[in-house]
């Protein structure tokens, strides 16, 4: 989920618990953490518990602290995760994105890729 908000949606939260109940618990999830760094909490739905926070990197170093809020009260403790979020190529004119909405997608295919060659 390349997105995140300040607050909580009963409606997301009911579609991934419902995702959840019919692949028995055999799902993943991943959000976009958030673009404020310390500024801010982590977003939601980033920060429920079932959901893969996913925060940015520069791809040869540690996270960015732009895209590597505080977690959530209730978070703490969980692991941070976090891939390439910065000047990313990407579209037709290979356009540069940066931000926790471009690297929640990217750690989402590489999970993807794993899960399918341990299968």
């Amino acid at each position: 989920m390349s997105f995140g908000s300040t607050s909580r949606s009963k409606d997301i939260e009911d579609a991934i618990s419902s995702a959840q109940t019919l692949r028995n618990g055999r799902v993943l999830f991943f959000a976009a953490a958030g673009n404020d760094g310390g500024n801010c909490s982590e977003l939601y739905p980033a920060a429920l518990e079932p959901v893969i926070s996913v925060r940015g990197t520069y791809g040869t170093s540690g996270f960015i602290d732009r895209y590597d809020p505080d977690p959530q009260p209730d978070g703490e403790g969980r692991p941070l995760f976090g891939t390439l979020a910065y000047r990313v190529p990407c579209g037709p004119n290979d356009e540069e994105v940066s931000g926790c909405s471009i690297a929640a997608p990217i750690l989402a295919a590489t999970a993807a890729v794993f899960i399918e060659f341990a299968e």
